[in-house]
């Protein structure tokens, strides 16, 4: 065996530098930064690399590294991020709990992002582990509102509740907490709307906002009032709803976070189909810049962008059309393994093929929809589904 050749002095001091350089750069994050940094990022990249592999440097590359976090959530370089932050991880020793913490809490959230659901849960215990030894409540109330975060994703209702109130707990009249307990009430109040409880969804995600509003902070003030306006929208109040995307599209036009608007594009269109106005509900679908999602891999937003326009088809008697929108959408749920919107767009190409004669074509898709949907006892939006489906199933065999 060969001993590695020691690294030479000029290399561990360029490494230092450049470290130095991307700490500057990287210390405020703004929308004109935003940009200056992604044609610079492959060079970020490299520089994290180098910093992580050398002794001298590893330390200060990590604190980078989660500096540059922002740059990676809003861009979507997910997976360029979650390779930095598993190197930072190996090299950081046990001992160093805060910055452990953190790098595990990051690591999380751009699991989380790019549905790595399991992975993601398993990295944040990992947190909470190292939470606990540290002993810091702001830190134990971090660590118990991602797992909240992750277990809504994966429609466990329970583990979300017990660990958002944890969470709650911990952060209660916690001084500089208020970012988190705002997040942490975002989160169970998309879960009562999951669970049907419109009026406590509306009644927690209203003081979320108006947490955001007394912080200051527009982009997570953006997205809070986005998941306020999607419980606005299902209880019927649909011109608060509108009031609600109307002020988060203000706030977002000066800005780069293309997927923020795309999301409000998305819903928007969900809007004006609940309203019939198809006109508007297309416009909104297609306003969406399909482009940045296929380049930045945000399958769930692309697949979501395909069913909303299929089923928007449909109900304007244009089911020919809906065909390749919607098979597009079941594809790309299956990639992310998303059961519960697969079985949406199963449905709706099932209405389409039933409005074309096809009804024999159609009588799988529904099969195939009921039981995914049985997936979710706890949802009461894929209970309410499931009633309708096998309800048209049954009509459609007895026909």
């Amino acid at each position: 065996m060969t001993n590695k050749k020691p690294l030479s002095p000029q290399f561990v001091r360029s490494t230092q530098a450049a470290i130095a350089y991307w700490h500057r750069r990287t210390q405020e994050i703004d929308d004109e930064t935003i940009q200056q940094l992604d044609t610079e990022r492959q060079n970020l990249f490299q520089a994290l690399q180098f910093g992580l592999a050398l002794p001298q440097t590893w330390h200060d590359t990590a604190e980078v590294a989660l500096q540059a976090f922002d740059l990676v959530q809003r861009r979507g370089y997910w997976q360029e991020g979650i390779a930095v932050l598993e190197q930072a991880l190996a090299v950081c020793p046990d001992g160093q709990l805060s910055l452990r913490f953190h790098l595990l809490s990051r690591l999380g959230q751009l699991q989380r992002f790019s549905q790595q659901l399991q992975t993601a849960i398993e990295t944040h215990l990992q947190a909470l582990t190292v939470a606990q030894e540290v002993g810091d409540p702001q830190i134990m109330g971090i660590a118990y509102h991602n797992l909240s975060e992750d277990h809504l994703r994966c429609r466990d209702y329970t583990a979300t509740e017990k660990y958002g109130q944890a969470a709650l707990t911990a952060l209660h009249n916690l001084e500089g907490a208020a970012y988190w307990e705002a997040l942490t009430l975002g989160t169970l109040g998309e879960m009562a709307r999951f669970c049907g409880d419109l009026a406590a969804s509306e009644a927690m995600l209203s003081q979320a906002v108006a947490i955001k509003r007394k912080l200051g902070q527009p982009i997570p003030l953006i997205r809070i009032l986005n998941i306020l306006a999607i419980t606005l929208q299902t209880a019927g109040k649909f011109n608060e709803a509108l009031h609600c995307y109307e002020e988060a599209s203000r706030l977002l036009a000066a800005t780069s976070y293309e997927l923020d608007k795309i999301m409000i594009q998305i819903n928007l269109g969900a809007l004006y189909f609940q309203l019939k106005q198809w006109p508007e509900a297309e416009a909104a679908l297609r306003q969406v810049n399909l482009t940045y999602l296929r380049q930045t891999n945000k399958t769930y937003y692309e697949a979501a962008t395909a069913q909303n326009l299929g089923n928007l088809l449909l109900k304007q008697g244009r089911p020919r059309e809906t065909t390749p929108y919607l098979q597009r959408a079941i594809m790309l749920w299956k990639t992310i393994g998303e059961e519960f919107e697969q079985a949406n767009s199963l449905e709706i190409l099932g209405e389409a093929l039933v409005a074309q004669g096809q009804i024999t074509d159609a009588l799988p898709l529904y099969e195939e929809a009921i039981v995914l949907l049985k997936k979710f006892p706890e949802d009461a939006r894929a209970q309410k589904l499931l009633a309708e489906f096998e309800l048209t199933y049954r009509q459609l065999v007895s026909a």
